[in-house]
């Protein structure tokens, strides 16, 4: 799994706005941002919309108050409400949006062959689950893609494949309700362990990563075989 950009804690609210048919994949937590963030009802349970808000301070004719030293300031509201869900068949062209957008951060775009058409079937058939954060006007601002794992030591596993927030809503506690959310999926799975991969030099993932308490484990080697080197093994070693 790779991770684009860092994600620091945000609190979870419930959406009372929202229609009832979303599936709420995860669980709330709380968090901070650079000054004081705002919690009212804090649910998160399945069958619920996490509703996400950032703040600071206390409001005073629509704006918020803050304070940097003695002297207090007011400023807009940012525009931070996001929910957590369950993917829909409609969004899959973002979700593919967002899976170029972390392969260009990568610098490796070029690699990413799969198309929306591609990402749908997938889907339909049940290769992959997918969780989705969108704002308050229903757009999706980041996705996990994950799915079921074997291990012969432990079991049954998950696996998080990918975590993407798109670049303008990093930094406003998504990527950890996004993650959070697999996290309490793999429980419902009873998954003996969630695994994931990460660059080695994407240093604000690794920190994200590091701050939940997680291993980041070096020793193994990523062993791999592409498509064209199947096809010749399948040539030069044919099924009995």
């Amino acid at each position: 799994m790779r991770k684009l950009g860092s994600s620091p804690d945000a609190p979870h609210q419930p959406n009372k706005g929202r229609d009832r048919e979303d599936k709420t994949l995860g669980e709330a937590t709380e968090g901070s941002c650079d000054q004081k963030q705002e919690q009212d009802d804090v649910h998160g349970r399945h069958g619920e919309v996490i509703h996400i808000r950032a703040g600071c301070g206390g409001k005073l004719g629509g704006k918020t108050a803050c304070r940097k030293g003695t002297f207090a300031f007011y400023m807009e509201p940012i525009a931070s409400t996001f929910s957590v869900r369950k993917a829909r068949p409609s969004d899959a062209v973002f979700v593919h949006a967002l899976v170029v957008e972390l392969a260009r951060y990568e610098k490796a775009e070029e690699e990413v062959t799969l198309t929306v058409h591609q990402l749908e079937a997938d889907a339909q058939a049940g290769c992959f689950e997918c969780t989705v954060a969108e704002d308050a006007k229903g757009q999706v601002v980041g996705m996990a893609l994950h799915h079921a794992r074997y291990s012969t030591w432990k079991g049954k596993t998950w696996y998080l494949e990918d975590l993407v927030v798109t670049e303008a809503w990093r930094g406003r506690g998504v990527g950890r309700a996004l993650f959070e959310a697999v996290a309490a999926i793999a429980r419902s799975k009873f998954a003996q362990r969630l695994e994931w991969q990460v660059l080695d030099w994407n240093a604000p993932a690794i920190g994200f990563y590091e701050r939940l308490g997680a291993d980041l484990d070096g020793k193994w080697l990523n062993g791999r075989l592409t498509a064209k080197a199947l096809e010749t093994m399948a040539v030069n070693h044919p099924e009995p």
